[in-house]
């Protein structure tokens, strides 16, 4: 599998690597919690396997249980409200991307209702594609959702 941002980077940056710049490899790693998944050494985004990602979360709300636990509604309203109202023109520009598995398309979604962590998921084969920085935020929303 190919690293699609350092590709994207590559591909469109002033310092790209030519017509032939495939981007970078992705290490398979294991998570601290025993997940395990995709990491590009270069820019840290991430793909995981739907499931792993899943189990991720379940060990990170519940350590020692797995499942998932509800958000706060006052936490869903307040994060609700805050989406609603962003100025426009904030969200950056997505270019469609093809999964590092399957070359299905990736397609933008929230993850889990009121998150505000948007992640690529592929319809085809389930995997999610986490750009740098979404790993962590995901961590962070896991552990508050304790």
């Amino acid at each position: 599998m190919l690293c699609l941002t350092c590709h994207a980077a590559a591909a469109h940056g002033p310092y790209r690597e030519g017509p032939g710049s495939t981007g970078r490899a992705l290490l398979q790693v294991v998570h601290p919690t025993g997940a395990r998944y995709a990491r590009c050494e270069s820019c840290e985004a991430a793909f995981f396997d739907r499931d792993e990602l899943v189990a991720l979360e379940g060990r990170l709300r519940h350590p020692g249980v797995g499942g998932r636990k509800p958000l706060d509604p006052r936490e869903l309203l307040a994060r609700a409200y805050a989406s609603a109202h962003r100025p426009e023109g904030s969200g950056e520009e997505t270019v469609p991307r093809s999964c590092p598995a399957c070359d299905g398309a990736l397609i933008p979604r929230e993850w889990g209702i009121g998150s505000l962590v948007f992640v690529d998921t592929c319809f085809e084969c389930r995997g999610v594609w986490l750009d740098p920085g979404e790993l962590e935020a995901l961590e962070r929303l896991f552990r508050a959702g304790r």
